[in-house]
C-alpha cells in the first residue's frame, strides 16, 4: 500500500482491507449455501471454509519468513 509518508494512511488501509477479508470469510460460505444444490451444499462450503484455512495455514508457513540477502 502506498502511503506517501503517512502511518495513518497505512493503518486506514490496512483496517479497510481486514473488514473485506473478514465480510469475504463470513458471506463467501452464506451465499455458496445459498446458491449450492442441496445435495451438495455441505461440500461446498466445507471446501471454502478448508480452502481459506489452508492458505492461512500457508500464509503463516511459508510467507512470513525473512529473506537472507
Amino acid at each position: 500500500m502506498a502511503n506517501q509518508g503517512s502511518m495513518a494512511a497505512v493503518y486506514a488501509g490496512r483496517f479497510i482491507a481486514g473488514v473485506g477479508i473478514g465480510e469475504t470469510v463470513v458471506i463467501g460460505p452464506v451465499y455458496l449455501s445459498e446458491i449450492a444444490p442441496a445435495p451438495i451444499r455441505g461440500l461446498c462450503t466445507c471446501a471454502f471454509t478448508g480452502a481459506v484455512t489452508l492458505r492461512i495455514c500457508n500464509t503463516q508457513s511459508f510467507g512470513t519468513k525473512e529473506k537472507k540477502q
